[in-house]
């Protein structure tokens, strides 16, 4: 299992993921919603990323929900406050709800800059993780480890396992067995890419002169046939 594989459980997943996005919005409408709004609100960067969404029926209730996740958002979110509706019509609440999501800075630009190497940023490192993927997979996960580590040095916010773990939670890599080892390729089509990269548009052209590389290889060319 992806998850176990990567050293972390669950909620340190769904942590690290809620981290490498602009915006968390958490409709609490379930045990492992509450649970989540609690996890994250105590994340003092991930609860200034973060929109609660709850039924009505609990606005104003001395709960502890109310007075301790909630109250924290409402603190510190530049999303501004929990919103209040009726979860089973929702899109009635759906003006205020998108004026919120407008006040992101735009798909693909963080809102807060990542400083100093590319070793000790999460988000760009996955954005890597997923090029080399394009350009090199199927490729194993101690490969793409390696790859990386030649790229920017050891890595110490996100490692690569990890990195595959969130990716094939978002649907752009799928992971397939091969002699014993676990080989991953990316989606066609799935979209993520190193936004800071000059040479995104070059990328194509890189995996067709990686794999022309690799095609006069018997082993790697049976490889290929088998989880293509």
């Amino acid at each position: 299992m992806e998850i176990q594989a990567s050293g972390r459980n669950m909620l340190e997943l769904e942590e690290e993921l809620a981290r490498l996005a602009d915006l968390v919005v958490v409709i609490v409408e379930s045990a492992g919603s509450i649970a989540e709004l609690g996890a994250f609100a105590l994340s003092e960067p991930l609860r200034r990323r973060m929109l609660a969404i709850l039924d009505r029926r609990y606005l104003g209730q001395r709960s502890f929900i109310n007075f301790g996740p909630v109250s924290l958002i409402d603190k510190y979110s530049r999303f501004g406050k929990a919103i209040y509706c009726d979860l089973d019509a929702i899109l009635l609440s759906g003006e205020d709800i998108f004026e919120r999501l407008s006040r992101a800075t735009g798909i693909g630009r963080p809102l807060e800059v990542d400083r100093g190497p590319i070793s000790n940023q999460p988000k760009q490192l996955m954005f890597l993780v997923a090029d080399i993927v394009f350009i090199a997979g199927p490729l194993t996960a101690e490969q793409c480890d390696a790859m990386v580590e030649e790229v920017v040095g050891k890595n110490t916010s996100l490692t690569t396992k990890e990195a595959l773990a969130i990716l094939k939670a978002l649907a752009q890599v799928t992971v397939k067995r091969y002699k014993g080892a676990d080989y991953y390729s990316a989606v066609p089509g799935a979209g993520i890419s190193a936004e800071a990269s000059p040479r995104v548009d070059e990328l194509p052209r890189l995996r067709a002169q990686y794999l022309g590389g690799l095609s006069a290889i018997p082993e790697w060319r049976q490889l290929f046939r088998e989880l293509a």
